[in-house]
């Protein structure tokens, strides 16, 4: 029947990660967790520093990958159902068809490789359902979105709660650390690159919308959602609140820390403890230029969003939603 629930799962090949959601998806577009995953691997370390994914990341990925065709088969997952998409990394290797053709052979997994307006596109359908309680507080006030990841920033700016403009900034977790020089000390040194960067793109974006107008700021990501949940406020079922003053109180508490003193203390894998500080750094310098109070986290990411497009594949509105992002895209570019 066509209103049965079904299950689905959706691989996202990132920078720093491959993560897994396997999902029951309801007919009203609600889904449950059923399974999660996510391995850590060094594909943007390869690609932002040489232009091309190595064969040992590339042998690293095909093991996970494998793994996970394993992990999906024992949730008895229709092949229809499957979604693997590749964002920044992939994305940019000189040798990205290599690395596509190399998992269909060895797994049968097709990968889609997205353009950063299709990211956009994507966390911004996640995001819209998860603050679904807050929708008339957005549709009375301008909001920022915002993903960092390990090669771009995803960043959307949303005029009473429709999209005004989207970007895909080439500022991320990997980049940043990979341009750290010898000098000041590394959190020093992170802060202030990532200052002159933030800088030059909010003085760029101002043009499209004034940040002091902007009253909502929600921060999307498996970096913020670790801050969520260490010091936020569970609101709804999907999203957590911080204010400001303890969005940068718990920043500053983590500034000076080591990598080991991260691990131990908010129990999170190395990988994450390494691009922690520089996306919080990157989180807070945008979230100061707005007139923002609070922080929202939403309990999303892009596998969400891609869970949800197939939940809703064939609806014209949500067809329509994407046309008017990108033409709204094109003509931010054009001006």
């Amino acid at each position: 029947m066509a209103d049965q629930p079904r299950i689905a799962a959706v691989i996202d090949i990132g920078s720093t990660a491959i993560r897994l959601v396997v999902a029951q998806m309801g007919s009203d577009g609600e889904w449950t967790r059923l399974d999660r995953a996510a391995m850590p691997v060094n594909l943007g370390r390869d690609v932002f520093l040489t232009g091309s994914l190595s064969r040992e990341s590339m042998q690293q990925a095909t093991t996970i990958l494998t793994g996970y065709c394993e992990l999906v088969r024992g949730w008895e997952v229709p092949v229809d159902s499957i979604r693997v998409v590749a964002t920044s990394a992939i994305r940019e290797a000189k040798n990205k068809d290599t690395f596509v053709d190399r998992i269909n052979m060895r797994t049968g997994l097709k990968i889609e490789v997205i353009e950063g307006i299709e990211a956009n596109h994507l966390t911004f359908l996640a995001v819209q359902h998860a603050v679904a309680p807050m929708k008339a507080e957005f549709s009375r006030g301008n909001a920022l979105i915002m993903e960092v990841g390990g090669g771009t920033t995803e960043m959307m700016l949303l005029h009473r709660g429709r999209m005004a403009a989207a970007h895909s900034l080439r500022i991320g977790t990997v980049r940043v650390a990979q341009q750290i020089q010898p000098g000041l000390s590394e959190t020093d040194r992170m802060d202030q690159l990532i200052r002159d960067n933030v800088r030059v793109t909010v003085d760029r974006l101002e043009t499209e919308m004034k940040f002091d107008r902007i009253r909502h700021f929600v921060a999307v990501g498996g970096d913020a959602r670790l801050v969520a949940r260490a010091v936020g406020t569970k609101e709804e079922d999907h999203y957590w609140v911080i204010s400001r003053d303890r969005f940068d109180t718990f920043l500053t508490g983590l500034r000076d820390r080591e990598v080991e003193e991260l691990v131990r203390d908010l129990e999170i894998s190395y990988s994450e403890a390494d691009s922690l500080i520089p996306a919080l750094l990157i989180y807070r310098l945008f979230f100061n230029a707005t007139a923002a109070q609070t922080v929202i986290f939403p309990d999303v990411s892009i596998r969400e969003g891609v869970l949800l497009s197939l939940a809703d594949e064939g609806n014209w509105s949500v067809e329509q939603q994407f046309a008017e992002q990108i033409v709204t895209s094109a003509r931010n570019l054009a001006r």
